[in-house]
């Protein structure tokens, strides 16, 4: 069978044309597996022509840009897409965390020229344009440096390779509706792999899940939620194993950024199966273990000034998050513009609309019960 609706964007940066040194092979081959399990009808069912994929000297800047804005004028609003970024992440003069490229420049500290990199600000830009409303971002992104023989990394030669800020992981959440975003490792932890394996440990894991070797379906589907549940609690006990092998602090803790209130979807197919979202929708699991992030829309407001300065409203109002809690009694939270004709923003008894500044309503307001109109600092009912 197939998961029409899928649709992937799968970038390893293994090796970098300015620094040898930052090179580290694995990623590339986690793209190349991760592409492989998504295609196959047997496992997660995604047509093979929805699935993209960059690495070595083709994952330049100029080509991610290309393949992310190509992404954004495919997908539809119904579309899930599967979106998985494999490389350093490091920081350049201004403090700002960026994601390397191939062509990357830097120093020796990987300190790196923003010029060459894609910044926080420009991923979520682009991510923003996708307007898939379930979108899952895999981020392996902090990685040790050379490995020795049957461990993971020479302290000597670390890599100062690192996640995205919190900023910067909010601010994609603020990209549109129905973002989940997963990161290999936690804050201050790396993402770990073995000398005499292909894989990161995380790339490794997730694959397997991918294939339904780890966990279980959801009415035919593997759920994003637990998919993350089983990344964390496998990853983290590898960590802990060769933590014991070998008498090193290696701890690596895969962690989960969400909107408050916004659940999980469907990331593909379990095992190819005949699958059936209604059933999904009606059990589409929890976060059962892990390292949760549950972000408030007010902190993502707050981040994406950060990320973005002068140009946040800008941001915000090119495609802003709304979260609709409930459908009785609900409460709709906005920090962008809600612009088109015939939009139906909230059905039910007993809603609220929460805007910053003002809420204009330019057709008729209807509801079984009352409606609530809140404008930040003047609260008025209409």
């Amino acid at each position: 069978m197939s998961f029409t609706d899928g649709h992937a964007l799968l970038i390893g940066v293994g090796t970098f044309s300015h620094n040898q040194d930052w090179d580290v092979s694995h990623t590339n081959e986690d793209v190349l597996e991760i592409e492989k399990i998504l295609q196959n009808p047997k496992f997660c069912g995604y047509p093979a022509n929805q699935v993209h994929s960059l690495t070595e000297s083709v994952a330049t800047k100029a080509n991610i840009e290309a393949s992310f804005q190509q992404l954004a004028q495919t997908v539809q609003a119904t579309d899930t897409a599967f979106i998985f970024l494999a490389s350093h992440g490091s920081y350049g003069p201004n403090g700002k965390w960026h994601f390397l490229p191939h062509d990357a420049v830097g120093d020796k500290d990987m300190i790196v020229d923003p010029a060459t990199c894609i910044s926080e600000a420009r991923l979520a830009e682009l991510v923003q344009a996708i307007k898939a409303e379930r979108v899952i971002i895999f981020l392996n992104t902090c990685h040790s440096g050379h490995a020795a023989v049957g461990t993971l990394g020479d302290s000597s030669a670390d890599l100062p390779s690192n996640n995205p800020t919190e900023d910067g992981l909010n601010t994609l959440l603020g990209s549109g509706k129905g973002r989940i975003i997963i990161t290999a490792c936690g804050n201050k932890q790396k993402s770990l792999f073995m000398h005499d394996e292909t894989l990161t440990n995380f790339g490794k894991t997730l694959s397997k899940i991918l294939q339904g070797r780890i966990g279980s379906g959801r009415s035919g589907f593997i759920s994003a939620f637990d998919l993350y549940t089983n990344l964390y609690i496998e990853v983290s006990e590898q960590a802990s194993d060769l933590k014991e092998k070998y008498k090193r602090d290696y701890v690596q803790e895969p962690e989960i950024t969400v909107q408050k209130g916004v659940g999980p979807f469907a990331v593909s197919l379990y095992r190819g199966k005949v699958g059936s979202l209604g059933g999904f929708e009606e059990n589409p699991g929890e976060i059962e273990e892990g390292n949760t992030r549950e972000i408030e829309p007010e902190q993502i407001k707050q981040s994406i000034e950060n990320v973005f300065g002068d140009g946040a409203q800008q941001f915000i109002n090119n495609g802003g998050t709304m979260t609709v809690i409930n459908n009785q009694g609900s409460t709709t939270n906005t920090i962008g513009d809600v612009t088109g004709d015939n939009n139906q923003i909230v059905q039910g008894n007993n809603n609220t609309v929460v805007g910053r500044g003002g809420v204009n309503i330019g057709g008729n307001i209807s509801g079984g019960g009352s409606i609530n109109i809140n404008t930040g600092n003047n609260p008025r009912e209409d």
